[in-house]
């Protein structure tokens, strides 16, 4: 009776041991597995920013286009604003459009201290007298959104102007020259100024 209480007794101190061990290794593998989880490194993820307007953010160049396939000359300058408001209220009467007495005024005030971008393109090459294709830009600083609004105040209703309005973003006002009355001096040249504008108008577009 004594050996088989004996032989219990081992058998007891078997199993218990057998499960120490067990419950030891499983613990050990546990924490193993945990250390090296830690121990990798993070995965980076890199969400770019949304591209959005920067206030009073401009681009470098105001313009861009597709060259002709011909020879011109380009010539970039600045210039200051020179409007005035006796001569844009002269414009929109020209035009029909009737306006309050101090509108211009107001709206120069948006302009104050504001240059002007010109670009000159040049025909190399005989050419009638209009040989220079003019485009000049000014900032949008009266955020105007349509064209409509654009050509109320800065519209030019005579013929062989300078800058007549063209084109619009929300940085850019772009105006055009007239490239002449259309007059011909029977020389048999091209008028360089409507075949730079006739090439590069299709493609031009403001940044």
């Amino acid at each position: 009776m004594s050996q088989e209480k004996s032989t219990s007794w081992q058998m007891f101190l078997i199993v218990i041991t057998t499960l120490v061990l067990i419950s030891g290794i499983a613990g050990i593998l546990y924490v193993s597995r945990n250390d090296e989880t830690i121990s990798k490194p993070p995965v980076s993820i890199t969400i770019e920013p949304k591209d959005e307007k920067i206030e009073n953010e401009v681009p470098m160049e105001a313009i861009s286009y597709e060259n002709p396939n011909f020879a011109i000359t380009l010539n970039k300058s600045i210039v200051p604003f020179s409007y005035n408001a006796e001569e844009l209220t002269a414009m929109a009467e020209e035009c029909g459009n009737q306006t309050s007495p101090n509108y211009f005024s107001q709206l120069l005030e948006k302009f104050s201290q504001t240059d002007k971008t010109v670009y000159s393109f040049n025909y190399v090459g005989a050419s009638q007298e209009a040989d220079t294709f003019i485009i000049t830009v000014i900032p949008n600083k009266a955020n105007y959104k349509t064209m409509e609004e654009f050509k109320n105040d800065f519209d030019i209703c005579g013929a062989g102007g300078e800058e007549y309005p063209s084109m619009l973003n929300d940085n850019w006002l772009l105006f055009v020259n007239s490239c002449g009355s259309g007059f011909d001096d029977g020389s048999g040249a091209v008028n360089g100024c409507s075949e730079i504008k006739t090439a590069i108008e299709p493609s031009l577009k403001l940044n």
